[in-house]
């Protein structure tokens, strides 16, 4: 997704599993708050048919966010210039799309939109847009 992203000329920034990558293991242990690395393909990733291959890779920037409760929740982003893009403004984003996070988790496990009852273009989009009907009708 980071390559299609780069490609389209789109920022971005995600939250990484702490064991994503030996990337980001490593940025972790490093202790660091703010990092630049080189991403490639991770050994799972999919390629064929892919406009890159294992060796290609991009640059992004790792982020170290502490949590009030001490944990730590590692930000990958394309905004690589930490002088314009400073650390706080990543903590206050990241507090930010906390009530995204758990209205998609709503979505995915309560409302179970990624189960459909039948395999037609007509249905899942009935299915997907019941529940997203169910979603905001509630109080």
């Amino acid at each position: 997704m980071m390559y299609e992203l780069y490609q389209r000329r789109l920022e971005f920034v995600m939250r990484m599993r702490l064991n994503f990558s030996q990337v980001v293991l490593d940025f972790v242990q490093s202790g660091k708050y703010s990092q630049i690395v080189e991403k490639q393909p991770g050994t799972n990733t999919h390629i064929k048919g892919k406009p890159y291959g294992r060796n290609d890779s991009l640059k992004v920037r790792l982020l170290r966010i502490v949590l009030a409760d001490g944990e730590i929740e590692v930000l990958a982003t394309s905004l690589l210039d930490s002088q314009k893009y400073v650390l706080e403004i990543f903590k206050e984003l990241y507090f930010k799309r906390w009530k995204i996070e758990t209205y998609y988790d709503e979505l995915k496990n309560k409302l179970q939109t990624e189960d459909f009852s039948d395999h037609s273009n007509q249905s899942i989009l009935q299915d997907f847009y019941s529940s997203l009907f169910v979603a905001t009708s509630r109080p």
